[in-house]
């Protein structure tokens, strides 16, 4: 397939340390996101740590001892996704690893978002609450679901969504790369030319309305010009975390 796009992270106007990462590999079709936590060093080395790992799972070049035996046992995934799984379980057994072994790494962990376009399908995996939308026909779809307090609370019908925004407890996740065995989240799409992807770390999604990307991406003259309002966006709201995107666009099937 032919595919176009856009990465870019910004430390925003409040924090002194980037602790999201992204990961933007077009040739094997893979795209990540990882917003770190544990303050400073530690949120930062867990979120890169995410990154790294996904990409060592793709490239072949990783130790399938630490993958987990239950999820290679998995016989109700396809290849591709039961690929994708293994590979967020690979990073989080990494990030698991590091803490075990360095105790002022204790406490990190990180969320991600992950998209892998593979063949006819789009394979998504998370955990935590970055997130990815996609646009299609001018309109726009969250595709993730937050592991959240505060979407949980929304699920419950306590508050609406946009109230989930401006929560006081909405930092609180209930899943993040950094247990000994982690829940992932997997979903599969088929994707259409024309489609946009946009995955992005909570410091873009807490301060921009889903209307709002969707018409941003929409009317600028192309991916990277959209991705840098974006971001100009959430700093001139107050910047009040780390912003992380990556926007994909599908052109479509590329000719031999």
């Amino acid at each position: 397939m032919n595919i176009s796009g856009i990465a870019l992270t910004d430390v925003g106007q409040k924090r002194k340390v980037n602790e999201d990462a992204y990961g933007y590999f077009p040739e094997c079709g893979l795209f990540v996101v990882a917003d770190g936590m544990g303050g400073h060093v530690a949120g930062s080395t867990a979120s890169r740590i995410a990154v790294n790992k996904m990409q060592e799972f793709f490239s072949g070049s990783f130790d399938m001892d630490k993958v987990s035996l239950d999820s290679a046992a998995d016989e109700t995934l396809d290849p591709p996704a039961l690929k994708l799984k293994q590979a967020v379980e690979y990073a989080n057994h990494a990030i698991y690893a590091a803490t075990m072994q360095d105790s002022s790494l204790t406490g990190m962990g990180s969320t991600v978002v992950c998209l892998w376009l593979h063949e006819q399908a789009a394979y998504i995996a998370h955990v935590g609450d970055s997130r990815l939308y996609r646009i299609r026909d001018e309109q726009i779809s969250l595709l993730t679901h937050d592991h959240s307090l505060v979407y949980e609370l929304f699920k419950q019908g306590e508050i609406t969504f946009e109230e989930m925004r401006y929560h006081p407890k909405r930092n609180i996740i209930t899943r993040a790369l950094c247990t000994e065995e982690v829940q992932v989240e997997l979903q599969q799409e088929q994707w259409q030319a024309g489609d946009y992807f946009l995955l992005c770390s909570d410091g873009l999604s807490n301060l921009i309305l889903e209307e709002e990307l969707l018409a941003t991406i929409l009317s600028e003259k192309d991916l990277e010009t959209a991705a840098h309002s974006l971001i100009a966006q959430a700093n001139q709201r107050g910047g009040s975390d780390n912003i992380t995107l990556i926007a994909v666009r599908i052109e479509g099937i590329l000719k031999n």
